[in-house]
């Protein structure tokens, strides 16, 4: 059976206040970067124990920026939603394409 993947907006602690000053919602995001990380990872867990593959992918102020020109979005915390998700699914690609699934003939 196929597990789901899905994909988790990550920050690093040295990003966090940045982010937060350039994301145009983020007044929903919590105030400090530990509590996030505490819901960022009790999140992840409760993926984990679905049996769910929860890909934690990095943003930096600097990526989201330019990501979001790019697509002539604003930075918000869906575009860290849709950043997430595009980049997971480009990765799942690459490794499908490197590491294709062998398959019985049994």
């Amino acid at each position: 059976m196929k597990m789901e993947n899905v994909s988790i907006s990550w920050f690093r602690q040295e990003h966090y206040q940045q982010l937060l000053s350039i994301l145009e919602d983020s007044s929903g995001m919590p105030p400090s970067y530990n509590i996030w990380l505490d819901q960022a990872e009790k999140i992840v867990e409760n993926f984990r124990r679905n049996r769910v593959n929860a890909h934690k992918i990095e943003i930096t102020p600097e990526g989201l920026r330019a990501w979001c020109t790019a697509r002539g979005l604003q930075a918000n915390c869906e575009s860290c939603r849709i950043f997430s998700r595009e980049t997971m699914e480009k990765m799942l690609e690459e490794e499908m394409r490197s590491h294709p699934p062998k398959h019985s003939l049994n």
